[in-house]
């Protein structure tokens, strides 16, 4: 936010997006007399009150945030106050492109060698913001959305375990050689992109958020580690080969399957079905 001078209606505060991030908000929760919104096209700004619902929407152009002007604003608007209790949330309605991601993804089961591996990676995407008000109704309390650079490394995690899910279900066709590919250092080809904008966007369902393209990723493998060990718990089988399950395992070290249906977006616990908040860290989700 930029500050332009003072008014006789109060401050004059000037807001506008930064093409970092699909999403952004601007805290504290409150709206000066007198804030001017300036909304790019492909954007669209929401107006949140203090309860995390959505009250309005402002189009592409300049807004003079005026209460006595805006519906959506006069009816938050408190006797005598001189602010608004409201939040700011601009979004993209069209995809924000190349943003960057890196990480690394370890503990890794590679079948060709029966060894564990380390692979580093880092790409561009594109990512737009696909349901407005299932972001800032329920994602909104995952993640600071004020905060550009939480919302930048939330993005690049989600990647990351997109990315897992697609070697791991490559690992089904190591016959065919498809996992080695997928392994090899370099650029990857069109097939593992679109595979990590499907697999991702499984992971952002329900989160308001989609990934339309990843238009580069670079694998690297960084170490290869000792052979793994089967430490099987009783009664503990992959759902995919019936083997058993290493102790803690999340992915089937013989044929790749994920261990649990469905992860908390969040932090990963796996999720009990029905439930509507993670048994891991809280937040709110809905599994199947």
């Amino acid at each position: 936010m930029g500050l332009l001078g003072d008014s006789a209606r109060g401050p004059n505060i000037m807001v506008r997006p930064t093409a970092t991030v699909p999403v952004q908000a601007f805290p504290p929760g409150s709206v000066p007399f007198g804030t001017v919104a300036v909304v790019p096209e492909g954007w669209g700004l929401l107006v949140v009150d203090g309860a995390g619902h959505l009250t309005g929407r402002f189009e592409p152009g300049r807004h003079d945030l005026d209460p006595d002007e805006h519906l959506a604003l006069a009816e938050l608007r408190r006797s005598r106050a001189r602010t608004i209790p409201a939040t700011l949330v601009f979004v993209a309605d069209q995809p924000v492109t190349g943003l960057g991601f890196t990480g690394e993804i370890d503990d890794l089961a590679d079948l060709a060698s029966e060894t564990t591996i380390e692979v580093r990676c880092w790409g561009r995407y594109d990512a737009a913001v696909t349901d407005a008000e299932e972001l800032v109704v329920r994602h909104a309390r995952q993640v600071d959305l004020s905060n550009s650079q939480a919302v930048d490394y939330w993005m690049s995690r989600q990647l990351l375990r997109g990315l897992r899910d697609v070697m791991a279900n490559a690992a089904r066709d190591v016959d065919s050689g498809s996992r080695s590919a997928i392994l090899r250092d370099g650029s990857a080809g069109a097939t593992t992109r679109q595979a990590l904008v499907d697999a991702t966007n499984r992971r952002l369902r329900r989160t308001g958020i989609g990934i339309s393209e990843v238009s580069e990723l670079e694998l690297r493998v960084v170490e290869a580690r000792s052979t793994y060990r089967v430490l099987a718990w009783p009664n503990t089988r992959c759902a995919g080969c019936a083997e058993p399950l290493p102790a803690g395992a999340r992915y089937c070290p013989r044929c790749g399957a994920a261990s649990a249906a469905e992860l908390c977006p969040r932090c990963d616990a796996a999720l009990v079905e029905g439930a509507a908040y993670c048994i891991g860290c809280g937040a709110e989700v809905h599994s199947t």
